[in-house]
């Protein structure tokens, strides 16, 4: 069995990536730029954001330098019904968690301006308008495009999966899921989550035979609910297509998790931990594993001793696609955790995306 990891550089360095104003990924001028320089018609361009939102996030992009940090903040924040005696509620919960203090500092910044469970919401409004007009458009200004943009260099990589291959995307965009969806590898029994309760494919669409698997253990763009919290009795959907009016799905935002700490909102989530068990099942299944643009050293570096664990029992061939793979410390410290059994073999460590798929 073959799995492919795709990681934000997948996206933020693939061929619809908009040159001029790149995708964003895990830094702070690429966040900062979204509400200082926001697009036409995106949330961060409305008077709300004007008045409240922009500055807060500036703020905040700056006082945090790890953003995945400060979303686990914010997530966080958002199971509070109101900032009233938020400082006392936060330290009765959370009294041993090492990022209580911050939690407290960021509320007193919001405390005036917005209820707890809109606040997450907002961030990831401002992050997927900006993730979607930055794909498959270009210019510092780009409008936003029309219908879903396909990425060849995408469909060319998936090309190299069979039925019963596993991707695993650690991206929001959904770049990889549309290349699959086009090569005809992804059906409804794709998605193995028993907490998806509605799998919407587009009309007429149907594969023959068994498809490849798609995990995403951050969550998707295309991935709705029923509640904006409290999501372990609420429907969850995986959309290709719109949502329609009179439909159990009509929260606006999508179900996506930017999380740093992650045991305190597994327990509270279970569809991100069924995702994240996948995840290990997958790796653990794989005997070639292809790692794109993506790390465990320190974006979710924490998630590197639960995969070593679950890759111990048997060996596999893996293949870097990253430009750290010029970095030997990086390089054995994934061969580690992966259980890599060609180590010293030439032609399996490459600095682009295009080098790879040279050699398919």
């Amino acid at each position: 069995m073959k799995c492919f990891i795709f990681g934000a550089g997948a996206t933020a360095n693939c061929d619809i990536a908009n040159p001029d104003r790149r995708p964003p990924m895990a830094r702070t001028a690429d966040f900062l730029r979204i509400v200082e320089k926001p697009l036409n018609g995106t949330l961060a361009s409305s008077d709300y954001a004007a008045r409240f939102l922009n500055p807060f996030c500036v703020w905040a992009f700056q006082r945090f330098d790890n953003l995945e940090y400060l979303f686990t903040l914010l997530f966080m924040l958002s199971f509070e019904d109101s900032f009233e005696n938020i400082e006392a509620k936060l330290r009765g919960k959370y009294t041993d968690e090492s990022w209580l203090d911050d939690a407290v500092l960021v509320a007193g910044k919001l405390q005036f301006a917005i209820v707890p469970r809109n606040i997450i919401t907002n961030l990831i409004g401002l992050v997927r308008d900006e993730i979607q007009l930055c794909l498959g458009t270009t210019g510092p200004y780009p409008s936003r495009y029309e219908f879903q943009p396909l990425s060849i260099q995408h469909r060319q990589l998936v090309r190299a999966l069979k039925p019963g291959d596993a991707v695993v995307s650690f991206n929001w965009d959904t770049v990889v899921d549309y290349a699959l969806l086009n090569e005809r590898l992804l059906n409804e029994a794709s998605f193995q989550n028993p907490s998806f309760s509605t799998i919407c494919m587009p009309d007429d669409y149907k594969i023959e035979g068994p498809s490849v698997l798609l995990i995403k253990p951050h969550g998707s763009f295309n991935w709705f609910s029923t509640l904006p919290t409290g999501l372990e009795s609420a429907k969850i959907g995986v959309f290709f297509g719109k949502l329609y009016e009179g439909t159990d799905f009509m929260t606006s935002p999508p179900v996506i998790l930017p999380y740093l700490y992650k045991e305190p909102i597994l327990q509270q989530l279970p569809v991100f931990k069924k995702e994240i068990a996948l995840t290990y099942q997958a790796l653990a299944d794989c005997d070639e594993l292809v790692v794109i643009g993506k790390q465990f050293m320190t974006g979710d570096a924490d998630l590197a001793d639960s995969i070593k664990q679950s890759c111990k029992y048997r060996q596999r061939r893996v293949v870097y696609v990253n430009p750290q793979v010029k970095d030997s410390a990086w390089v054995k410290h994934h061969d580690a955790v992966f259980n890599a059994t060609n180590t010293d073999q030439p032609k399996r460590l490459f600095s682009g995306i295009d080098s790879y798929i040279n050699l398919l």
